[in-house]
């Protein structure tokens, strides 16, 4: 049995990471397809639906992961509670976690249905269900569970998350698009909006990130000396690392701007430098 619950333990961390994977994609597909994709309407015009159609799919299929994945973290960390701890069911039910477990597949469900119409009101509605997934992130994470600055680190986490969201799970959207663009100016127009939203999400990510450190870490010592450190540390790198692909983005479409017969030769590198 100790083995058994070893394994629901091992379970459970990387459920937890799929969670917050899946996420990422439906907040960034949703910020993508209403802060990037839908205001350029008047300049798309019709080319505008292929990429919608795209995205949408996209983040039904995300949206239909989270919930699946929610739903068996729910029943693993149940499951260790229920033995560990020699409770009911019914008890469990009632824990924070289970409640915000349960919203969050709820928050799911309803955002892949929401994806099946292709009107303006109904991608607008994908926008509250999104906030209220994230705040079921939160409500799980460790600023939660904290005594002390518990609501500023509620704060700084959403930030952290949003951000995270809407850049990281941003790009796989961006990538559809371009895919799915009908014009070489097309795809300039919508890479230059996500550019725009992707650079305001690196700052407040790196913002919130510093933020998050100083109340976590509290010292230069504990980065080297603590295992959470040893973490910050391991994010830390891989941020520096994913900047380089925004300088590419940023890059190869400034210079597709002043000179259009090249667009289609720096669409295809940009997608193959992403893949």
């Amino acid at each position: 049995m100790a083995r058994l619950l070893d394994l629901f333990g091992y379970l459970s961390v990387i459920l937890r990471a799929l969670t917050l994977a899946t996420q990422s994609l439906v907040i960034g597909g949703v910020s993508f397809t209403l802060l990037a994709a839908l205001p350029l309407k008047p300049a798309l015009g019709a080319g505008l639906e292929p990429l919608l159609k795209s995205s949408r799919r996209l983040i039904a299929w995300s949206a239909v992961g989270l919930a699946l994945t929610w739903s068996i973290l729910l029943f693993v960390d149940s499951a260790v509670l229920m033995h560990t701890a020699d409770l009911q069911f019914a008890e469990v039910v009632g824990a924070n976690f289970f409640l915000a477990g349960s919203s969050a597949v709820i928050c799911g469900a309803v955002i892949a249905v929401l994806t099946r119409s292709s009107s303006r009101g109904s991608l607008a509605a994908m926008a509250p269900f999104s906030i209220l997934l994230l705040a079921t992130s939160v409500a799980t994470s460790h600023a939660a569970s904290r005594v002390d600055n518990s609501i500023v680190l509620v704060i700084i986490t959403g930030v952290h998350h949003l951000a995270t969201g809407t850049w990281i799970g941003g790009m796989p959207y961006l990538l559809v698009s371009l895919r799915a663009a009908g014009s070489d100016q097309d795809a300039a127009l919508i890479s230059s909006r996500f550019s725009r939203i992707a650079l305001t999400s690196v700052i407040l990510l790196a913002v919130a990130g510093v933020a998050m450190s100083v109340f976590y870490v509290g010292s230069v010592e504990s980065l080297y000396g603590t295992a959470y450190g040893v973490m910050v540390m391991a994010k830390v790198a891989l941020f520096v690392l994913l900047l380089p692909l925004g300088a590419l983005n940023f890059l190869i479409f400034r210079q597709a701007s002043t000179n259009g017969g090249r667009m289609k030769n720096n669409k295809k590198r940009y997608i193959d430098v992403k893949m």
